[in-house]
């Protein structure tokens, strides 16, 4: 009787064990499944992203200021129909909120499951445990709150501060749901449950609105004029292998410092940071520690203040709209540079750099000064304007710029 007690015993934890193993297994195979059904989207989105945007135009079309060749979504008093000096774009800080915008719990059927077999709480853990682009902190940025228009078409965008994640989590959570949503519909709508919670894309108070700014640069010379494009790689977090603007970024103070949100709260010191990094290729000024830049002493800045001031770089605002699928903020300048100035600030510029490569008729410098861009023609920007791996947004501003030509002196 003993031996068949123990028999029955050692039968029995011996199933418990099995039982146990094949949970386990279940439960890592469920874990793996996630994982791969996560990076095959993550993957879709770095090659076919661009698909969104026109089923997205015609989802949210009411949302469209009442221009259908918008390159995004924004509202009538938006509108900006033709190129208007960029010190008629202001900002002011405020507080920021002491509640989190709702709703991103939505979004975390989508992301992987964690060991435990509970899906990861936000977009960035997933991306920083299976798929960090080479580009990827956590620094401070701009969130969008509110946008007002004066009588005079002045734009005043009231911004407060939060971190890179927080925008990333809710701007790219609204593209992954609307791949995830476009792939299940055979492409008829990118509308999931997060967009549909939130709504409304002008409500800021609603969700995280990150800033983003791309710049049109124009090298200004006597007999011609030629701009730059830049074809961003897998090394950045958003716009992966998207052609657009060159300069471009995220509206961010240069540190976390609180002198630096005050008086980086300026977009041409954001885009002379650019500069530095895309066209001259330094390193990422924007993750310098110790003492603030010197913008009036430090090169480049010191050479693109003075000839801003002497008026031998001009720039403008083309466009403020929200993109149509992340509904992350957009504004699209023009810097026009007259040639001796350009060629002596960037005779040192570099084709590549930390996140992509400059769109380059010819990869052959001068013998001395910086690279020649493409020629502002009809057949140039006719070219650009129907390639479809351009940008949405920086097609539809080459054509604006192109149509205000004379008015821009180009």
């Amino acid at each position: 009787m003993l031996e068949a007690a123990i028999g029955t015993i050692v039968g029995a934890a011996g199933i418990a064990i099995s039982v146990l193993l094949g949970r386990g297994q279940a439960r890592e195979a469920k874990h793996r499944k996630s994982i791969d059904n996560f990076l095959r989207v993550r993957h879709w989105l770095k090659t076919r992203e661009q698909l969104l945007k026109e089923t997205a135009l015609r989802e949210y079309s009411d949302h469209r200021g009442g221009d259908p060749n918008a390159p995004g979504l924004y509202r009538p008093e938006w509108a900006i129909d033709e190129p208007v000096p960029l010190e008629d774009l202001r900002f002011t800080l405020l507080p920021e909120p002491g509640n989190s915008p709702p709703h991103l719990d939505v979004l975390r059927r989508h992301w992987p499951l964690d060991s435990t077999g509970k899906p990861l709480d936000r977009y960035h853990e997933a991306v920083t445990a299976y798929d960090a682009p080479a580009n990827w902190f956590n620094g401070t940025s701009y969130r969008l709150m509110g946008v007002e228009v004066t009588p005079e078409k002045h734009l005043t965008l009231s911004v407060t501060t939060m971190k890179y994640w927080d925008g990333f989590d809710s701007s790219a959570g609204l593209v992954f749901e609307a791949a995830e949503r476009y792939r299940s519909t055979g492409g008829k709508s990118v509308s999931g449950p997060y967009r549909r919670r939130v709504r409304d894309p002008f409500n800021f108070t609603g969700r995280y609105c990150a800033i983003g700014f791309g710049v049109l640069t124009v090298r200004r010379a006597p007999s011609s004029s030629t701009f730059f494009l830049h074809r961003r790689d897998e090394r950045v977090a958003i716009d992966t292998n998207i052609t657009g603007f060159v300069p471009a970024g995220e509206f961010q103070p240069s540190d976390d410092s609180r002198l630096s949100l005050e008086t980086d709260l300026d977009l041409w010191r954001a885009i002379m940071r650019e500069y530095a990094e895309e066209f001259l290729g330094k390193e990422e000024v924007r993750l310098r520690t110790g003492a603030p830049i010197a913008y009036d002493r430090e090169s480049p800045f010191r050479e693109l203040q003075r000839a801003r001031r002497q008026g031998s770089i001009r720039l403008f605002l083309l466009s403020l709209h929200l993109d149509p699928v992340s509904w992350h903020a957009q504004i699209r300048v023009i810097c026009i540079i007259n040639a001796r100035t350009f060629d002596r600030i960037f005779a040192e510029m570099v084709s590549r750099n930390t996140e992509g490569m400059l769109e380059l008729p010819s990869l052959h410098r001068r013998s001395a000064g910086p690279f020649q861009g493409w020629p502002l023609n009809e057949e140039t920007v006719a070219r650009y304007a129907s390639d479809p791996s351009v940008g949405h947004s920086t097609r539809t501003c080459i054509t604006k710029v192109w149509e205000h030509r004379i008015a821009l002196g180009l």
